[in-house]
């Protein structure tokens, strides 16, 4: 009998989630049909063919209407597979790569399975694969061009745009040699670095990290400079429209001066607590970890006790976008137009603020949305969007820019609004869905 009550209990719970699947009391402004059950089922399709489905955390897939892009995640972050025309990456962690299917790219294609396992093919067509630290070649790795290695850090070669690095027991022994570059190590008792053209320069070391120098010589800035460590150091340098710059270090990285005859001036007393800079564009003080300000054009960032508080206001895109965070609990932003010419005064266009875990709202020229409680620290991470937020968005309030609302609690437990046309409605135990036969009266603007 119990067991039969309780196969009865389950039962109802699942008749209870199919009856949530209904339409989605609110879908996207252009949605031609939406629904879901719960927070964790959802499907939406747009007039212009987008897609949508959801079955969270585990999977979600969103596409373009066209198959030009989409992107499916997998128990996000753990994986996640995007594709944009013929190009295509994947993460399967620890795994991932990316592909080509162009025609042209004839099968290009990489994989890593880190930090054992590498293979691929070059638009060259060429293949290539390694299984470290033990044998095999690496295209484009890091920066450092295609790599082959022999029982790493035994011995290493890599190849880059002419120039050709040998290791032997890196980080120990290390020659290379171009048509630029000439360097030779045996760390840490010698080492010599040459560069030529237009960023010729040389630096070389002795006892590593006791006694270091440097020479420039290009078109950009000569002079030279040196650091016996741990005591002293001293540069100076003349550089192109800027004049000389000279400067000394006791102590270093701790204490340190540099200063230009443009005005340019830079003070470590001591590093990283004491800090200042002056240059044509950019201006530093820091007392750190007290309070800090840094101005660089249009932009202006400051903290206090950092890392907790900190703040910005910046012109980004003909807009005025100001930040101010106590973290890792409160956060907002604001956006605003450009003050005119013609004494128009800025309009604010969108707002953001967080206070977590409790809450997070918005508004915008698209609508406004507030929820509770909001677990992520991330502003609008579209797959925290996709695939998590749903899941502790237990109390909601949407309003779309047509007028539409709805307060939703616990995934349609308990529902209730107006559409566009301004008809209430109210939705209870995810089954009984009633509209009201005249229009609501508008209502004012909704905040937390």
């Amino acid at each position: 009998m119990n067991v039969l009550l309780t196969l009865q209990g389950w039962a109802a719970i699942g008749l209870l989630a199919l009856a949530a699947g209904c339409v989605s009391p609110l879908p996207p402004a252009d949605a031609v049909s939406a629904w879901r059950v719960g927070p964790l089922l959802e499907g939406a399709r747009t007039g212009a063919g987008d897609r949508l489905l959801a079955v969270r955390p585990l999977f979600s897939r969103e596409e373009t209407g066209d198959g030009f892009r989409g992107v499916t995640d997998i128990l996000w972050p753990v994986g996640t597979f995007h594709h944009r025309g013929d190009r295509r990456s994947w993460r399967l962690i620890p795994a991932y790569g990316m592909g080509d299917d162009a025609p042209a790219a004839d099968g290009a294609h990489r994989f890593r399975l880190l930090p054992i396992f590498f293979e691929g093919r070059t638009r060259a067509g060429e293949d290539y694969w390694g299984l470290f630290p033990l044998y095999g070649e690496i295209r484009d790795f890091l920066g450092m061009g295609d790599v082959q290695f022999r029982l790493f850090p035994l011995y290493a070669t890599a190849q880059d745009r002419g120039t050709l690095t040998r290791t032997v027991l890196w980080p120990f022994y290390l020659n290379r040699e171009g048509e630029r570059i000439d360097q030779f190590r045996l760390w840490p008792f010698y080492g010599r670095r040459t560069v030529t053209g237009r960023q010729a320069n040389t630096r070389s070391f002795i006892l590593w990290p006791i006694w270091s120098q440097v020479r420039l010589e290009n078109d950009a800035v000569r002079g030279e400079g040196f650091v016996l460590f741990p005591l002293y150091g001293q540069s100076r340098f003349e550089r192109r429209k800027r004049g000389v710059e000279t400067g000394w270090t006791v102590l270093p990285p701790f204490i340190s001066s540099v200063k230009g005859d443009d005005g340019y001036r830079s003070l470590r007393a001591p590093w990283p607590f004491i800090r200042q800079l002056d240059d044509a564009d950019r201006h530093e003080r820091h007392w750190w970890p007290l309070y800090g300000t840094t101005r660089r054009g249009d932009r202006r960032d400051w903290y206090a006790v950092w890392p907790i508080i900190a703040g910005s206001a910046a012109s980004r895109d003909q807009q005025l976008v100001r930040q101010f965070q106590v973290a890792p609990f409160y956060f907002q932003e604001t956006r605003a137009t450009q003050a005119a010419s013609n004494g128009v005064p800025p309009r604010v266009t969108a707002r953001f603020r967080r206070l977590w875990p409790l809450y997070s709202w918005q508004r915008n020229e698209q609508g406004a949305r507030l929820r509770v409680p909001e677990l992520s620290l991330f502003r609008m991470s579209e797959p925290i969007e996709r695939n998590w937020a749903p899941l502790w968005s237990w109390f909601v309030r949407r309003e779309r820019a047509d007028g539409a609302r709805i307060t939703d609690l616990f995934w349609g437990l308990a529902a209730w609004g107006r559409d566009a046309e301004a008809r209430r409605f109210a939705q209870l135990l995810w089954v009984f869905h009633f509209k009201a036969s005249r229009p609501a009266a508008d209502a004012g603007e909704d905040a937390p």
